[in-house]
């Protein structure tokens, strides 16, 4: 009898379900299936920059394991390219760290820091929303509406002016809007920590959640050690995609407010 596989932890939900090649030659009808764990090994290793033994930790697996879970991940890459074969990312025997939802309506990925179950999304209040941990987890909490604990948020920006657009680095930004979902009003302030040359996210983190209570951070992208950090915090954590219409009500909700109101 072979022995089960160990579950291995992962930080955050994927981004995308998938890549499609362009092209005349592409294969449409045997798609490569690259699972979580092995999307994971990838981000860590080659996108975060960690080492094997680093990696292995955030997994929970062995450095042996990680290694044979590496390694296939990048044969199926390497297939995928060569082959103009399409990629899915999907399955695999994981575990989300943080207790993880997914949103049907606007496509955010966003955590619960809190021990209860949440009715809606944070982002478009829709209750169109996926639990993506363990169900005896889910069974095990008392489902409520998160609106009715509503936390200060912090949405990057590249600038104070409603012209400006929310920016794709969180640590980097230039400033920060902070919005009450409950008064739909906001505060920009600067991010004194910018041009930090390393660091800048845990120390920007620490910062808004002192400083101004932040509890939830909006962004594209959140790197590892700032997602470690926010779960010690407490800090519920949105990543959202990138459709315009999600950008567009974000804007809105930090300089018009009166029109989201009424979203």
């Amino acid at each position: 009898m072979t022995r089960p596989h160990q579950i291995r932890k992962i930080q955050s939900p994927p981004r995308a379900k998938g890549f499609i090649p362009l092209g005349f030659y592409r294969d449409r009808s045997d798609p490569v299936v690259l699972n979580i764990e092995e999307f994971e090994s990838i981000r860590l290793l080659d996108y975060e920059g960690l080492t094997q033994e680093a990696a292995a930790k955030c997994m929970q697996v062995s450095r042996p394991t990680l290694t044979r879970i590496y390694e296939r991940a990048r044969g199926k890459v390497a297939s995928a390219l060569t082959e103009a074969r399409q990629i899915l990312i999907e399955g695999g025997n994981v575990v989300f760290k943080g207790n993880w939802y997914e949103c049907d309506q606007c496509g955010s990925h966003f955590n619960n820091p809190l021990e209860e179950l949440i009715a809606s999304c944070p982002l478009c209040s829709s209750n169109r929303i996926q639990h993506l941990t363990d169900q005896k987890e889910e069974q095990k909490r008392e489902r409520k509406d998160n609106r009715a604990g509503a936390m200060k948020m912090a949405i990057p920006l590249n600038g104070e002016k409603s012209t400006d657009k929310i920016a794709p680095y969180f640590a980097r930004c230039s400033h920060f809007a902070l919005v009450d979902p409950e008064t739909c009003r906001a505060e920009i302030i600067s991010n004194p920590y910018q041009d930090l040359s390393r660091g800048a996210g845990i120390r920007i983190l620490d910062y808004l959640f002192e400083k101004y209570d932040v509890r939830c951070i909006v962004a594209f992208e959140l790197g590892h050690n700032i997602q470690q950090r926010a779960l010690e915090k407490g800090v519920q954590l949105i990543i959202i995609q990138g459709y315009q219409r999600i950008r567009e009500q974000l804007l809105d909700l930090i300089f018009a407010p009166d029109k989201a109101k009424e979203m």
